[in-house]
């Protein structure tokens, strides 16, 4: 089980890059251990590839969702028109600029 294992990359190819040393152990009810050898039994794969591809997938999903900003049509007008035409620099960012210099603020 350890050691260099065949895996797919995201560009849908495979890869035998990475070594696979470090456990992840956790507890579930019996109904959810069936449920989770049922389904990796369905996509031919042992249980552990199955739950190691699986939760690869949901936390490359989470890092997704919480790197990328969305924003709705008016905000993203907002934000193009506070970059086109920027506030004049209040007290709060001239004393940024005073305390760390002038590589921050305009």
């Amino acid at each position: 089980m350890y050691g260099k294992m065949l895996y797919n990359t995201s560009d849908g190819g495979t890869s035998m890059d990475t070594t696979l040393t470090k456990r992840l152990d956790l507890r579930v009810a019996q109904e959810e251990k069936d449920m989770i050898d049922q389904a990796a039994a369905l996509t031919g794969s042992s249980t552990s590839d199955f739950v190691r591809r699986t939760l690869l997938a949901a936390a490359r999903e989470t890092i997704q969702a919480h790197s990328a900003v969305r924003l709705t049509m008016d905000g993203s007008r907002a934000f193009v028109a506070a970059l086109k035409n920027p506030p004049a620099p209040n007290e709060n960012l001239r004393a940024l600029v005073r305390e760390f210099g002038p590589d921050v603020g305009p």
